[in-house]
C-alpha cells in the first residue's frame, strides 16, 4: 500500500486529503463543549482516543503533507480500532430514552466514524491493489 502511494500521487494526494478531512473532524469534536449528563462519560473516552487519533495522524502529517513513512509505522489503525468499539458503548446508550443534546453529540461521534470507516476503505483498497 505505502510503495502503490508513493508511485500514485493521486492515490497519496487522496489520503492526504481523507487524513485532512479527519483530523478537522477530531479537532471540531474535541473542541465540543456541551455535552449531556448522559453522555459525559462515553464522551470523555472518546476525547482520549481521539487526543491519541490526532497525535498519530499529526506524526503522519508531517509539515502539512502526508510522510507515507510515518504512515506505515503508526499506530493509527490501531487507535481507530480502539475508538471503534466504543460505538458499540454508544450504540447500547442510544437504546436508552435520550434528549436532543446527546443526539447532537452522537450524530456528531457517528461523522467522525464514517471518516474513518471510509479511511480504512480507502487504505485497504490500495493494499489489495483494486
Amino acid at each position: 500500500m505505502i510503495q502503490e502511494a508513493a508511485a500514485d500521487p493521486a492515490l497519496k494526494q487522496e489520503l492526504e486529503d481523507r487524513l485532512t478531512t479527519l483530523k478537522q473532524e477530531v479537532e471540531e469534536f474535541i473542541a465540543l463543549q456541551e455535552i449531556p449528563k448522559l453522555a459525559e462519560d462515553v464522551h470523555q473516552d472518546l476525547v482520549t482516543q481521539n487526543e491519541a487519533l490526532l497525535a498519530e495522524i499529526n506524526k503522519i502529517l508531517e509539515n502539512g503533507s502526508l510522510a507515507l513513512d510515518q504512515l506505515e509505522n503508526s499506530e493509527l489503525f490501531t487507535t481507530i480500532n480502539e475508538a471503534t468499539s466504543l460505538i458499540n458503548r454508544i450504540e447500547a446508550l442510544g437504546q436508552k430514552s435520550i434528549h436532543r443534546g446527546a443526539f447532537l453529540l452522537w450524530e456528531k461521534i457517528f461523522l467522525i466514524f464514517s471518516i474513518f470507516d471510509k479511511l480504512l476503505k480507502l487504505l485497504w483498497i490500495s493494499e489489495d491493489g483494486v
